[in-house]
């Protein structure tokens, strides 16, 4: 794709939708004593939702577990849109956000289940960082 066309579809984004468990975080779920569980969140993944907030754009996050730690991390980087322990992405994607901001070329999404709002057609086609773990 064309740098030109890139940069007009992304003027176009308006939200970005992003699974939590091995996309924000390595993948690994420390279970604790007390019962809760820790989760190690990348500071470059957060500058990226700094950046896109700086840019305009909102921000929200659709994950099959529920955690505290996934709270706090979308409360320190002002990610208002949060909905945990869903067992239907495409179904509460849909109940969710907007139509407008749902609109396939208005919001990517990032995630490791195919479930999410789709705009990525083809497997493999999310964006991921050069320093991710190959799948």
């Amino acid at each position: 794709m064309k740098d030109e066309a890139l940069a007009a579809r992304c003027r176009a984004l308006r939200l970005v939708v992003s699974d939590v468990d091995g996309v924000l975080t390595d993948g690994t779920v420390l279970l604790l004593p007390d019962g809760g569980e820790a989760k190690a969140f990348h500071t470059r993944d957060g500058l990226a939702v700094v950046l896109a907030h700086r840019a305009g754009l909102r921000t929200a996050l659709l994950s099959g577990r529920s955690s505290e730690a996934v709270a706090r991390r979308a409360r320190e980087l002002g990610i208002a849109i949060v909905r945990q322990g869903v067992s239907d992405k495409a179904a509460a994607s849909r109940r969710s956000w907007p139509a407008s901001a749902c609109a396939p070329t208005r919001r990517p999404t990032s995630g490791t289940t195919s479930t999410t709002c789709r705009p990525w057609s083809r497997p493999g086609s999310r964006p991921r960082p050069r320093t991710a773990p190959s799948r």
